[in-house]
């Protein structure tokens, strides 16, 4: 993730109903330092617990927000109505940061 950009972490409106899940958190933030897996931490509601199915890779459950921060200096915002960011997946990882929910503290 580009510096200076966020990432808001949340669930899809329809993941409730269809794996009788929810997001233990309001929102997941991802900072640019934070390098390793992001993950959604989830709890299974007890009335749903007989229809919960398995998610699987390619299953839709979330979707990520990008956005720039609001510390980011004024040549980045300018630069940000003008420019389109491109995001580049990668296969490694390089990480200041202990793992979800951690301020690195």
């Amino acid at each position: 993730m580009p510096k200076h950009y966020r990432a808001a972490l949340k669930f899809r409106s329809s993941t409730c109903d269809n794996y009788g899940i929810l997001q233990r958190n309001p929102e997941g933030e991802i900072e640019p330092d934070f390098g390793k897996e992001w993950k959604l931490p989830v709890v299974v509601l007890p009335k749903f617990i007989r229809m919960f199915k398995s998610i699987n890779p390619g299953d839709r459950v979330a979707q990520i927000n990008f956005s720039l921060q609001s510390t980011a200096p004024w040549y980045e915002k300018i630069r940000e109505l003008f420019i389109k960011q491109e995001i580049i997946i990668v296969d490694g990882v390089n990480s200041t940061r202990e793992g979800f929910g951690s301020t690195g503290r």
